[in-house]
């Protein structure tokens, strides 16, 4: 993109063409990890997204916490994640995780 020479083997996928807006450009990965520090958070896959079950989740700054649970989100029905259809959908969120 800047011009520059590349500096021999590269260990990423080119994701120029989404970058670009490019017809028909696709995500080089089959699957995207969402890590906070070390931590697995969530999954994306497809249409879906798999949130992982936390031990805790802090939901404001006076630490209140609540336990958690798997949350699995169909992105392309639902894009703002307002719909947790994980209760509904244990096969689709097994294919997530296990495909």
């Amino acid at each position: 993109m800047a011009g520059a020479e590349l500096p021999g083997a590269i260990d990423g996928k080119d994701i120029r063409p989404l970058l670009f807006d490019e017809p028909n450009a696709k995500l080089p990965y089959e699957a995207f990890f969402y890590y906070h520090v070390s931590h697995l958070q969530a999954v994306r896959s497809g249409k879906w997204k798999l949130y992982l079950p936390l031990g805790r989740k802090q939901i404001n700054l006076r630490n209140t916490v609540i336990r958690s649970s798997a949350e699995l989100y169909d992105l392309r029905a639902d894009v703002g994640e307002t719909k947790n259809v994980a209760a509904s959908s244990r096969a689709s969120a097994k294919a997530s995780v296990y495909s």
